[in-house]
């Protein structure tokens, strides 16, 4: 139980130990963790934004180029010297074609870029999105995206001509070519190979560094951080964990984060492999790993170590122990064999073997049985840890039936270690009422035949050893050799009493017979002789 507890609290010490290094690994691990995802978010933002910057740069230079002229327009709309402002605007090299319409939508002036304009081919676009939205706005406005046979990306950009505040006179629209803008997109790259790619409002790709996507319409509406900034919930998409994950299509995981351009309502999305970029976190993780692996380790060879040298010691103790009491049931065998050569009575012989026995054994219960000399029960002479009114009264079958019965006739030692599964013989009364278990019993023998049966039980279930053995049956030894012998002095004393008797006997008559013949002489003497004569 000693050992027991030593192997528990040395085990929990270790546990403890454990815990430790796990809660210091967590300590810097975990922070370490965080700062470096944090870190990671914090270059995807910058990129976002500077990508974000790039586009709103580039089309805010493009509603400034036809902003600044429409300041100088003559308020007389159709005057031919603003058909020369318009015209001088295609000299920004992004615009296609530029139309100046009035207030009704009617087109008064138009250059184009690409083909001859025509008198008289002057259209009404009062119907045309980008014509409405600057006329009831009075703000730039940003068309959808349209590719040519040639893959140029175009859109509209119209702004509201004003001569009188607040009041919208008329609309310049012109078609520009965003190539520029694309291309400056995809040079922004990340260490770890990540692109910028745009959406727009529908969320199909209108940019991106595989122009087959672009091509084939791709929709990335499934995208929760698409969907996040074109519902307007996040105007910077950008999270510290999972959120944005997904599978690109060519099949690599990529971590992603974008933002919203307000002016044109397009989402701009950085994506990189999210193998590559967290790679150093999971080296981290690794290292983390290992340390935790090898403290592990590092507590089992410990806690091995410490266990082999508590075993050690248990057997050092166990062989301590072994010996000790080896001495001490060799002590009290030499013990009870000088108390048997004095001049003991049995009875008081046999209550010092029980008691003996028992402390030696450990065991709760030792009896004696003497066999009655018709031999079939024993009678329970001597015995410690039994019930009162047991000890001299209680008797006990001699045949096969019970321990000692089957220790008689098997003339050896006989040990249970478990009496409820003993399958040689029935347990009697006795060790019933007393809830033994386990017990071991042998023969105290006799001149002519066995006096009885040494047995110690107890209510646990117990394995005797050899030495066990070996002691119960010294000490069993001793007994019969003190009963034999006191049998041979009570022999011998009752011989020298008989011899005694007849010695007074004898010798009371020969002093008998010498009074009589002292008294015939007398007689003689008195009579003169007459007794001679007669």
């Amino acid at each position: 139980m000693k050992y027991f507890k030593k192997d528990f609290y040395s085990s929990v010490v270790y546990l403890l130990i454990g815990f430790l290094i796990v809660l210091l690994n967590a300590v810097w691990f975990i922070p370490t963790i965080r700062a470096m995802r944090h870190q990671i978010s914090e270059n995807e933002t910058e990129i976002v934004k500077r990508s974000q910057s790039e586009i709103k740069f580039f089309l805010g230079n493009q509603v400034a180029n036809l902003a600044i002229p429409a300041f100088f327009l003559k308020p007389d709309l159709d005057h031919l010297d603003n058909k020369a402002i318009v015209e001088k605007i295609l000299n920004e090299p992004y615009f296609n074609r530029v139309s100046l319409l009035d207030k009704n939508g009617q087109e008064l002036f138009r250059a184009d870029r690409l083909a001859t304009v025509l008198e008289g081919s002057m259209e009404h676009l009062s119907d045309r999105p980008e014509f409405i939205a600057v006329i009831n706005s009075g703000l730039p406005f940003f068309g959808d995206i349209r590719f040519t046979e040639t893959l140029e990306p175009l859109t509209v950009v119209a702004v509201p001509v004003y001569f009188v505040r607040g009041e919208v006179a008329g609309v310049l629209i012109a078609e520009l070519n965003i190539r520029a803008l694309f291309s400056s997109l995809d040079s922004i790259r990340s260490v770890s190979g990540g692109s910028v790619y745009v959406v727009d409002k529908k969320g199909d790709i209108i940019s991106h560094r595989d122009p087959s996507l672009v091509l084939q319409q791709t929709n990335r509406n499934s995208l929760q951080v698409v969907t996040d900034i074109l519902s307007g919930k996040e105007k910077l998409a950008v999270k510290d964990d999972d959120s944005y994950v997904y599978e690109n299509e060519k099949g690599e995981t990529v971590l992603a984060a974008g933002g919203l351009i307000k002016e044109t309502g397009w989402a701009v999305v950085f994506e990189e492999p999210k193998e590559i970029v967290m790679a150093p976190i999971e080296k981290i993780k690794i290292f983390a790993g290992i340390i935790v692996f090898l403290g592990v380790i590092i507590l089992i060879v410990l806690n091995k170590l410490n266990r082999n040298l508590l075993n050690s010691k248990k057997e050092i103790e166990r062989a301590f122990n072994s010996a000790k009491r080896l001495a001490d049931e060799q002590s009290i065998v030499a013990l009870l064999g000088q108390k048997a050569l004095q001049n003991l009575n049995i009875i008081d012989l046999m209550n010092e073997t029980v008691t003996s026995v028992s402390e030696a054994l450990g065991t709760e219960y030792v009896k004696i049985l003497e066999l009655e000399p018709d031999g079939k029960n024993f009678i329970l002479r001597a015995g410690v840890g039994w019930k009162a009114g047991f000890v001299g009264q209680a008797k006990i079958p001699a045949g096969p039936e019970s321990q000692a019965g089957y220790t008689l006739l098997s003339e050896k030692p006989v040990v249970v270690e478990d009496l409820t599964k003993e399958k040689r013989f029935n347990a009697p009364t006795l060790l019933k009422e007393h809830n033994v278990k386990a017990g071991i019993s042998v023969i105290i023998q006799g001149r002519d035949r066995p006096f009885g049966v040494l047995g110690a039980h107890t209510s646990l279930k117990r394995t005797f050893s050899e030495s066990d053995i070996n002691f119960i049956q010294s000490v069993a030894n001793v007994l019969s050799e003190a009963i034999e012998r006191k049998k041979s002095e009570e022999i011998v004393k009752n011989n020298a009493e008989e011899l005694g008797t007849m010695n007074k006997f004898m010798i009371g008559r020969e002093l008998k017979m010498i009074e009589l013949k002292a008294e015939i002489e007398e007689l003689k003497k008195a009579s003169g002789g007459t007794a001679a004569a007669l």
